[in-house]
């Protein structure tokens, strides 16, 4: 360095203008010239050379990297393109977003005939097997692809779904509505339904873990909230016994509580504007860019049918909840009742009528049995009878004004009259049973003249219940919801409890010659055996289908009952006390016998819990 080089003020480097040595050395660089060395390679007499080094570019690096990423995906996504180019045009139209396996690849329903047109001399064989593999809508790859039915077998489940709808009505189903067009728009929806009306048991069980698998993949890790699963979860507990097995776990409680779940993050248990307002409380807020949310009837229907399932499921077992009614539900009622072109939304708000009323009834009961006594502030339970009876009455005189518009929905049976032709009158009966048992089994009863006259009247009523369930032709019975089962086996109960009780002025003969309940299993233990030969599901197991399964436990829970009620020792069926029923009592124990398991074994443990599934936690 020149020696006239002028002095300046010593003072530290800038941030990545230090020299090499100092760098190295990690010291600080001080510069006490403008073009000098610095102090401490001066002290040492070494070379001063500046760092070779900038500062790092951070933002152009990971644009760099995001980019080589994305060419890197584009590679790959052509290479898979390329290997299957028949599959491209329809995998390009798949959603995105979606992080489920379980998603449709389907064409729409114009596309197919649009293909179909302009392709000459095309025949029915072409279009079946194009319809055999969009219905298979299944990514390729997925260890289920081969479980969902092929185009003819699809459209015969969804014909035997769309014959069962109308029992329980809670969405409206187009009959232009394909397996296709099903698949390709709600796809969990449409696997529900297959696991539901397939015939092989070793596809049902393979379906129903799909089922489980795809609600915790896509509710609990995927947090996806829609109406298609919300569909899927109520048709699936609407014929939850279809799915009820010894050998199965346990579903309606996790199920049901996951349907209110959805339908509350939906939105479709309050007003569209309620969780606006209240995301918006503590902004500035302007009303005129407010858009209010249009609910679709289908929204409507599907809050309605929530509703009704979490009543149902409380009316046998505390762990769930009924949701709360609100004014909001009363307006989705008047506005089924106002609208005239959706197919059974009458049938379901008369179903939603009588389970209010139902739920009104269990909850007195279960209040009136669980307290101990009536408290001086609490009026007693039985006070209401008159009421709800009352809104029964007013129920069945709307039936008489509007009766169900269509055909699906009547069934015609011959041994009963025109009144008792569809499933609304076995929820009026079996309502009709809880509220007479106000005044029967609860602590704070009634005189014993209306406590005799409330036994009269609900024996009646179970009589008149038992008249049209028995008149159910066996090829019907397997595609009732699963409310209807439930309730039977309710009344069932009820009228066991009503020939043990021994109060003053009663005498339990009079009501086994008005029902006795010991007929009343040999006639259910027929029934179900029919429906057990008619609805028969292909390579069954040692359990047989739901059908036997009940047959078997009907049978054991009349040696169990005879037992109680006669004095008997457990174990071989007797003669029911009333004759020419039409089903027999030597054929009703040669079934029982029939449907025991090999190795004449009875009730075995996993039976027991299946049973608690269907009745809930009753000590019979």
């Amino acid at each position: 360095m020149p020696p006239d080089t002028p002095p300046c003020q010593p003072r530290p480097a800038g941030y990545g203008k230090a020299c090499s040595n100092c760098f190295r050395a990690k010291c600080k660089c001080i510069l006490v010239s403008a073009d000098g060395p610095c102090e401490r390679c001066g002290r040492l007499g070494r070379e001063c050379q500046p760092i070779r080094r900038g500062r790092r570019d951070v933002a152009a690096r990971l644009t760099v990297a995001r980019t080589a990423e994305l060419e890197q995906q584009l590679a790959s996504l052509e290479a898979l393109l390329q290997a299957t180019p028949e599959e491209g045009s329809q995998q390009g139209r798949q959603e995105s977003g979606s992080a489920s396996p379980f998603r449709p690849i389907c064409p729409s329903t114009m596309e197919q005939e649009a293909l179909s047109d302009n392709v000459p001399g095309r025949g029915s064989e072409s279009v079946e097997m194009e319809l055999e593999q969009d219905v298979r809508c299944t990514a390729k790859g997925s260890p289920w692809a081969n479980l969902l039915p092929t185009g003819k077998e699809a459209q015969d489940l969804l014909a035997k779904f769309r014959a069962w709808l109308p029992n329980f009505p809670f969405m409206h189903l187009p009959a232009s509505t394909t397996a296709a067009t099903l698949c390709a728009d709600k796809p969990f929806l449409w696997l529900c339904i297959t696991t539901l009306t397939c015939m092989s048991n070793s596809q049902h069980r393979k379906l129903r873990d799909v089922v489980r698998r795809e609600l915790s993949e896509r509710i609990i890790i995927n947090h996806e909230r829609n109406i298609d699963l919300l569909l899927g979860l109520i048709a699936y507990l609407g014929w939850s016994c279809l799915n009820i097995r010894p050998e199965f776990k346990p579903f309606i409680v996790l199920y049901t509580h996951l349907t209110s779940l959805m339908a509350n993050e939906l939105g479709l248990l309050r007003p569209d504007n309620d969780e606006h307002f209240t995301s918006m409380r503590w902004k500035s807020w302007d009303p005129s860019q407010y858009v209010p949310t249009i609910r679709t009837m289908q929204d409507i229907k599907a809050a309605l049918a929530t509703w009704f399932l979490t009543s149902l499921g409380n009316s046998f077992t505390t762990r769930i909840d009924t949701l709360p009614w609100t004014p909001y539900l009363d307006k989705c009622v008047e506005s089924i009742e106002r609208s005239d072109d959706q197919e059974g939304g009458d049938v379901l708000i008369t179903l939603v009528k009588i389970q209010r009323v139902l739920d009104e009834a269990n909850q007195s009961l279960r209040s009136g049995m669980t307290c101990g006594g009536k408290s001086d502030d609490r009026p007693a339970n039985y006070l209401h009878q008159a009421t709800l009876l009352q809104r029964l009455e007013y129920i069945r005189a709307e039936m008489k004004q509007k009766r169900p518009t269509h055909s699906m929905f009547k069934v015609s049976y011959p041994t009963i009259t025109s009144e008792m032709t569809d499933l609304l009158q076995l929820q009026l009966s079996a309502a009709a049973v809880h509220i007479q048992a106000m005044g029967v089994f609860q602590a704070d009863k009634p005189s014993p003249l209306q406590s005799v006259e409330s036994m009269w009247s609900c024996a009646a009523h179970a009589k008149a219940f038992f008249d049209a369930f028995f008149a159910i032709p066996a090829a019907d019975f397997a595609g009732l919801p699963f409310y209807v089962h439930f309730v039977q086996a309710s009344v069932q109960l009820v009228v066991y409890r009503l020939t043990l009780a021994n109060p003053r002025g009663w005498r339990s003969e009079a009501v086994r010659k008005q029902v006795d309940i010991l007929d009343v299993l040999d006639r259910s233990i027929a029934l179900v055996g029919d429906v057990s030969r008619v609805y028969v599901m292909t390579d069954e197991d040692l359990y047989g289908n739901v059908f036997r399964s009940g047959a078997r436990y009907l049978h054991n829970l009349r040696c169990a009952w005879q037992s109680t009620l006669e004095g008997e020792a457990p174990g071989h069926l007797v003669q029911g006390s009333h004759q020419g029923t039409g089903h027999g009592p030597s054929s009703a124990t040669e079934m029982a016998h029939a449907l025991m398991f090999p190795g004449g074994t009875g009730l075995q443990m996993s039976e027991r819990s299946w049973i608690a599934e269907i009745l809930g936690l009753w000590q019979i």
